[in-house]
């Protein structure tokens, strides 16, 4: 026999952070390109760098996107189940997060050429904090269904697969901040190493 629980002022709840999760992570990868974007470093090199590590930053972002689409239709066909058995609405997730996120146009400069190098080291921790700051998101979103008071297994269903979806946008997370970060760091050698004194 299964016993089926369901508190919809939970799963209110439960719908409204998810919402407001997605969001952040939206604004997140925003931020991720933006900071890039807009490190003080210009120039031909600077141009062809926000440039690459701009597109780089939105391919993630594209990529997240088709995670986070299949964690949303997993909580949409979960709770659509139970509207439909049980009453009450089912929940529908911002899928779009992550979709949106554009590079910005690069400006060329006037032919300055102009490296800050502090900027440019700042800029690979601070990438990385916009990294956890979204695998934060992830692990809250998959907490928060967990915990919502109900029982059954269209619940079970649901939260294996969002946890299996959550694994995965975790790695594409992981995989991503690897390579923005090393390209990141292979730019910030080359600069401070153009600056060396010869001899």
């Amino acid at each position: 026999m299964t016993v089926i629980v369901v508190d919809p002022a939970s799963i209110k709840k439960y719908g409204a952070l998810a919402v407001e999760q997605f969001t952040k992570i939206s604004q997140r990868l925003q931020n991720i390109v933006g900071a890039v974007i807009t490190v003080h470093y210009f120039g031909t090199n600077a141009y062809e760098f926000k440039t690459k590590s701009g597109d780089m930053a939105v391919e993630y972002a594209t990529a997240l996107h088709k995670d986070l689409k299949q964690i949303s239709d997993a909580v949409r066909t979960a709770t659509s189940q139970i509207a439909k058995s049980l009453g009450g609405q089912p929940i529908t997730l911002p899928a779009s997060s992550g979709s949106g996120v554009k590079r910005p146009a690069v400006a060329k400069g006037d032919g300055t050429e102009e490296a800050n190098t502090e900027a440019l080291e700042q800029l690979i921790p601070e990438v990385k904090k916009y990294f956890t700051a979204i695998d934060n998101l992830l692990d809250a979103h998959l907490k928060h269904l967990s915990d919502t008071k109900w029982e059954g297994n269209a619940k079970t269903a649901a939260v294996q697969a969002v946890r299996k979806f959550t694994n995965e946008a975790k790695a594409t997370s992981n995989k991503a901040e690897q390579a923005i970060t090393k390209y990141i760091r292979a730019q910030v050698d080359a600069v401070t190493s153009a600056d060396k004194t010869l001899g």
